[in-house]
């Protein structure tokens, strides 16, 4: 799947890989940052590596040039392991609260010991925490301390949770993390 993943403008193009049918969306990868527009994907056989490879012609430069791109899977860099952020209630500003993240494996294969973090605004303190091997359809929790700024302010905030494995391969997921005053 691919589309532009900024929400208040038609830019950051990513494609996006689902390991279950397209209930989760762990695997992702921005194609081009700028400007870009409609895009679509078609598979294209296998490479001379015997890779399986995908098509994406997609807008970018605000419209004014149509463009064939080809990749092949690994160039996601990704690992089938949904990624889900289950916040507390809300986090009080100048404090520090556990947010909890859980990975399930969905590779065919095991999945050595690996590590989870947190991307959140500047000023704020969450450490990476290590998430173990994992067999597929097994599961790990995980909590994240998150230290929230005295200075933040009360509302929402998003924040993506990164799953790495084998130092390249990654899965995203995404929520959202409501602070309020102590």
């Amino acid at each position: 799947f691919s589309n532009t993943a900024t929400t208040d403008s038609r830019s950051n193009l990513t494609v996006r890989l689902s390991c279950d049918n397209g209930r989760n969306w762990p695997i992702r990868r921005t194609a081009e940052a700028g400007a870009a527009a409609y895009s679509t994907l078609t598979p294209l056989g296998s490479g001379i590596a015997g890779d399986d490879l995908v098509g994406m012609l997609w807008e970018r430069a605000n419209y004014r040039h149509i463009t064939f791109s080809s990749f092949d899977l690994r160039w996601l860099g990704g690992v089938c392991a949904p990624v889900k952020v289950t916040p507390p209630a809300s986090l009080p500003a100048g404090m520090t609260t556990d947010v909890t993240v859980r990975v399930v494996s969905q590779n065919d294969k095991e999945l050595p010991a690996g590590s989870v973090a947190l991307e959140l605004p500047s000023g704020w303190r969450a450490p990476s925490v290590t998430v173990p091997a994992l067999k597929r359809g097994q599961g790990a929790t995980t909590r994240i301390s998150v230290t929230v700024p005295a200075t933040a302010t009360p509302g929402t905030v998003p924040t993506t949770a990164t799953y790495l494995v084998r130092g390249t391969q990654r899965s995203y997921g995404d929520g959202t993390l409501t602070v309020r005053t102590p």
